[in-house]
């Protein structure tokens, strides 16, 4: 939680500069929104493996997890 208030009190700082350096303020926004995007796709990913690993019957190696992990890519990225 202590993150949380941080992180908005970084987010209100930024806003101040809005007027004065718009370049920097641009940037640092876009770069801000992209990482809680990509932060956001991640965190939907982890829910939705962990709605799916209670129905796994013997716990994965890290060669089946790896595999796993480029036959997913591979897939994802021909079709």
């Amino acid at each position: 939680m202590e993150n949380l208030h941080r992180i908005r009190c970084i987010k209100s700082k930024l806003e101040t500069i809005k007027e004065t350096q718009p370049n920097l303020y641009t940037l640092w926004k876009l770069t801000i929104y992209k990482q809680e995007s990509r932060l956001i796709k991640t965190l939907l990913e982890c829910e939705s493996m962990l709605d799916e690993v209670g129905s796994l019957n013997k716990t994965l190696s890290v060669l089946d997890i790896q595999t796993l992990f480029v036959l997913g890519n591979t897939i994802s990225n021909k079709y």
